[in-house]
């Protein structure tokens, strides 16, 4: 019994001695008992390890503190999505009541407007070139408060499924919207259409609106959220569509090969009603234009003076030179073949069809042939009309030259006529158009 005694005052010892300064035994909610593998980029890790070494703790416990106190918004539903937007319709809806009670003074009564599509629509028939420039962003404040600028003059012109209180209000029933889709960065759709300026008169915001529904409504850009606004600041009319690019029902309106669609969409809407396409490069505003766009003008000039000028290459190369252009052939291969024209001018190179389709080499080359058959034309002239009115010696070439005139000047043989390769090219396209 006594040694029985001992052991357990042995054992109670040890386990007070072990127990003494030690850490206090954890609970079974308190261990660390999971492993959870996170796969990171560079970036992502290298934040991480900076964010966690300012705040004074390990990476684990930086990433357990953030599951405690962190917070990630939840992505809207589709419901929410849809009470959003007719909230917002409801709101702008109620805005223009607003608007119309106190512009009238008194009493009005409602009534239910037809959709934006089924209104009249003003017949318009514009003669001006419509030009359409693209942006995108992520920044709806930053557009709204843009297009709806005091100092341009700016006034709303349609609109849909926006509050228009203030620019705040627009704003926020955008970013409302997007949040549908938070995958897209880039939901702030901008486009800019112009006009000449000389049918200003003529296109009031009725007329411009039309277009530009006409216009988003052929590019795809349907079921959104959109404001169109219209700018006084230029002399030439124009307005801004600014559009949510998340639809109504959360998806992405594409952007693919937008701006090959807008050039083509432009075109037909100018022939659709009737518009005026620009005629070439003669009202261009000189001193807005950049570089190299300014050089590539000035070398336009140059070249559509000095062609019309001149009847053989070196000539031209001649003046050229004098003007500050450098010329340069690119050659077909190792031969000998000419293929194009390099002009030079203030350190920026131009192929001669990318500063006009009339400067390609094939181009230059027909006008100065042109250029050197007129000339001869016009030195042969009085020789003719000498040739006709010269006294007949005989009577044999007066029946031949005079009654009937076959071997005149005018009427000599094809083989004897001066050799105009141009003539003979157009010659041999009417031919190919023969069909028997």
């Amino acid at each position: 019994m006594d040694n029985e005694k001992r052991k357990n005052n042995i054992k109670g010892n040890r386990r007070e001695r072990a127990n003494k300064g030690g850490r206090p035994v954890k609970g079974a909610t308190e261990k660390l008992k999971y492993r959870i593998t996170v796969k990171m980029a560079t970036e992502d890790y290298y934040l991480l390890k900076s964010k966690s070494k300012s705040a004074g703790v390990s990476t684990s416990e930086f990433i357990r503190g953030c599951i405690k106190e962190g917070g990630i918004k939840e992505r809207l539903s589709k419901e929410h999505g849809d009470l959003i937007r007719k909230l917002c319709g409801m709101a702008n809806n109620l805005n223009q009541l607003a608007r119309k009670a106190n512009a009238g003074g008194g009493c009005f009564r409602i009534c239910y407007l037809p959709h934006t599509d089924d209104r009249d629509r003003q017949s318009c028939k514009p003669d001006t070139p419509m030009i359409a420039k693209i942006m995108k962003g992520s920044d709806f404040k930053g557009v709204v408060y843009y297009i709806l600028n005091d100092e341009k003059g700016a006034q709303i012109i349609d609109s849909d499924g926006l509050f228009l209180e203030n620019n705040d209000t627009i704003a926020q029933g955008f970013i409302w919207q997007a949040q549908m889709n938070p995958r897209v960065t880039k939901v702030v759709g901008h486009i800019a259409l112009s006009f000449s300026k000389e049918d200003a008169p003529r296109l009031n915001n009725v007329v411009m609106a039309q277009i530009a529904r006409e216009y988003m409504e052929r590019m795809g850009i349907k079921n959104t959220q959109y404001i169109i606004g219209r700018h006084f600041d230029k002399e030439h009319p124009h307005v801004h569509i600014a559009f949510n690019r998340i639809d109504n029902n959360g998806k992405t309106i594409s952007d693919r090969n937008d701006r090959f669609r807008s050039e083509r969409i432009c075109k037909e809407l100018t022939k659709m009603y009737g518009l005026h396409f620009a005629n070439g490069k003669e009202q261009v505003k000189t001193d807005r234009l950049r570089e190299p766009d300014k050089t590539r003008y000035e070398l336009y000039q140059i070249l559509k003076t000095e062609v019309s000028r001149c009847k053989v290459w070196n000539t031209l190369l001649e003046r050229l030179e004098r003007q500050g252009v450098d010329v340069q052939f690119k050659y077909k291969g190792q031969t000998t073949e000419i293929q194009g024209v390099i002009f030079t001018m203030n350190g920026y190179r131009f192929n001669g069809s990318k500063v006009d389709r009339q400067f390609s080499y094939s181009k230059i080359d027909a006008a100065l042939n042109r250029n050197n058959y007129k000339e001869r034309q016009t030195q042969l002239q009085p020789q003719t009309y000498q040739e006709e009115i010269r006294p007949i010696s005989n009577s044999g070439s007066s029946l031949i030259e005079g009654s009937l005139g076959l071997f005149s000047p005018s009427n000599m043989p094809e083989e004897q006529q001066p050799y105009d390769p141009y003539l003979k090219n157009k010659k041999k396209k009417k031919r190919r158009k023969i069909n028997w």
